[in-house]
């Protein structure tokens, strides 16, 4: 486990970073040949060997190589090899090159390095090596934490959390007592009392050390956090059947963007019970009754019927197509899409009805499909990036 690997080239090579950047703690290594990569999530990778390939000549993703340079200056670990003079597709002859591989695999993995970086914008990426961060906080779009150990002493900085899960680096059992210090309020703690994990959460008095307690979100994933699971494709009205075809075979952005996928699709109208333990993406046509459906109603942020709905307490009559994601009322770990239409003959030519193409994120979240509420209507389209937030027209 100590001695797992990531390459890619080009836009792979983008990927793989991408990768690394969302769970630095599993790799030993990077080789990487003209990566594309977000360079706000670049110090998620302090603590990740990295032999990067890149054109000496040229911009990376628009960005100035000098600048390029400074970005990647803060990282220790990282070799970089500007080529000159060579075409990208002779970057290929160089993928192959025994001793660049064989320099990877001396390197491996560090479990509990004493000093980490790591910012995040979805929930469903929190570790940072021996740091879980609880959530992304209410009102926040990305959290972040600084760590280093000192002797006896966690050093912590964090922001957009409320609650961190911290696992005891085994070098730090040989003290007697040890201190950790989160946005500088400092506990003493008995090494021969602690269990392996320790959680503190945020209170009135500071940080203080409790039981772990994770909500519910699909913050950064928004909508498209339902295909984080197995997924059944369900709807309530013949008519839908087509836009069901749709979710139930997503697209990528890849040069061949069909997924080996074939997501199960099921007449609601010709079923008694939502079938296995699974995430759903429901399609709904309000005029059709469906009791399943309405189990969902209490938990929807967006309450509605046949003639309108209420967002924030406030009321719109009016054509609509509301899509918004749920916690599954089956499983804690399950989500729920439910997309609803009192009208689907004015919104099923909209452009995710035709194609749901799944983002790659090398440019942050989708301005779409990544806010956990959508609505459209004739007016335009609105987004709400968390439940209860502001509605915004994008």
């Amino acid at each position: 486990e100590n001695k797992v690997y990531l390459s890619g080239f080009c836009g792979a090579a983008g990927s793989a970073l991408q990768m690394a950047q969302a769970y630095p703690h599993m790799f030993a290594g990077l080789l990487v040949y003209i990566p594309q990569q977000d360079f706000s999530l670049r110090m998620n990778l302090y603590n990740v060997d990295i032999l990067a390939f890149y054109h000496a000549e040229v911009l990376v993703s628009g960005i100035p190589n000098s600048h390029v340079q400074q970005y990647y200056d803060e990282l220790p670990k990282l070799v970089q090899l500007p080529v000159k003079g060579i075409t990208h597709n002779d970057f290929l002859s160089l993928t192959a090159k025994a001793d660049t591989i064989h320099y990877l695999l001396t390197k491996e993995r560090c479990a509990y390095p004493k000093k980490l970086f790591y910012r995040t914008w979805m929930a469903r990426h929190r570790t940072a090596y021996w740091i879980t961060l609880d959530n992304i906080q209410r009102g926040a779009k990305v959290a972040e934490i600084q760590a280093e150990v000192e002797g006896n002493t966690i050093q912590i900085h964090t922001v957009g959390t409320d609650g961190l899960k911290i696992q005891i680096p085994p070098y730090l059992r040989e003290y007697k007592d040890i201190c950790v210090s989160i946005n500088e309020h400092k506990r003493m703690l008995a090494v021969e009392d602690l269990p392996p994990v320790i959680h503190m959460s945020i209170s009135d008095a500071g940080w203080e050390m409790t039981t772990e307690s994770v909500p519910f979100s699909a913050k950064g994933t928004g909508l498209l956090d339902v295909y984080c699971n197995p997924v059944r494709v369900l709807y309530n009205s013949g008519n839908l059947q087509s836009i069901a075809d749709v979710f139930a075979h997503p697209m990528c952005t890849g040069f061949n963007p069909k997924l080996l996928v074939d997501y199960p699709m099921i007449d609601l109208q010709k079923c008694d019970a939502l079938p296995g333990n699974s995430s759903y993406v429901i399609l709904e046509d309000v005029h059709t009754e469906c009791a399943m459906i309405k189990e969902l109603a209490p938990s929807c942020p967006v309450q509605y019927d046949s003639t309108g709905y209420s967002w924030n307490n406030e009321r719109h009559d009016e054509e609509y197509c509301i899509w918004q994601i749920l916690e599954s009322p089956y499983a804690s770990d399950q989500r729920v899409l439910l997309i609803s239409s009192n009208n689907w003959a004015v919104f099923k030519k909209f452009l995710f009805f035709r194609h749901l193409i799944l983002p790659t994120y090398l440019n942050g979240p989708q301005s779409f499909l990544n806010n956990e509420v959508l609505l459209l209507t004739r007016h335009g389209i609105y987004a709400a990036y968390e439940n209860g937030g502001e509605m915004t027209k994008v």
